[in-house]
């Protein structure tokens, strides 16, 4: 069973799209939600809208009118976000949607 760790990380990777596993494994008692943004340390903005549940428009549309700071850019010019650009976003929309 030396690989099994291997076999289970593929399945798993096979099961869940990218925000849609981090998002699992934030809801998951096992682990913090530290752990689960430092498993990806870098981010797409697809994939930051699904994990706050806005599209990724909604994200451009607040960067434009200044009420979030500017994503970083890659090489390619995409927007790249980190763990705190996340809780930014995040605190944002908890902070103008009643929950």
């Amino acid at each position: 069973m030396k690989n099994s760790g291997i076999l289970i990380a593929s399945y798993f990777r096979k099961l869940f799209s990218e925000p849609e596993k981090y998002r699992f494994l934030r809801n998951n008692k096992s682990l913090t939600e530290e752990e689960v943004v430092k498993m990806k340390k870098r981010m797409t903005i697809t994939e930051v809208a699904d994990i706050v549940g806005i599209s990724p428009k909604t994200i451009l549309r607040w960067e434009k009118v200044g009420k979030i700071d500017k994503a970083k850019r890659d090489w390619r010019g995409w927007r790249v976000y980190a763990e705190e650009d996340l809780r930014k976003i995040e605190d944002f929309r908890n902070a103008i949607v009643e929950i």
